[in-house]
């Protein structure tokens, strides 16, 4: 999926930010960003997608998916959607 540079600079943003803190706090003001930021449906699904794969690439617009996913981390993006869709 291709989108505008500026989703995926967020998104890689947002990314990093969840992976050096995943406190309650954190968690909650990241939801805000993106609750508060104007997104298309699909804007919106590649941000999810982008938290929950190990890569991407911008040149084909393809997600690297890894046996070795980080449950723990997965977790922490689920927690995150759930404050954004109480909208």
């Amino acid at each position: 999926m291709i989108v505008e540079d500026w989703v995926v600079d967020f998104a890689k943003e947002i990314k990093e930010q969840l992976q050096s803190d995943c406190s309650e706090h954190n968690i909650a003001k990241i939801a805000k960003r993106i609750s508060d930021c104007v997104l298309t449906p699909e804007q919106e699904g590649f941000i999810w997608q982008y938290l929950r794969c190990n890569g991407y690439d911008r040149k084909t617009g393809m997600f690297m998916l890894c046996e070795s996913d980080n449950s723990a981390f997965l977790k922490v993006v689920a927690m995150v959607k759930a404050k954004t869709e109480g909208k």
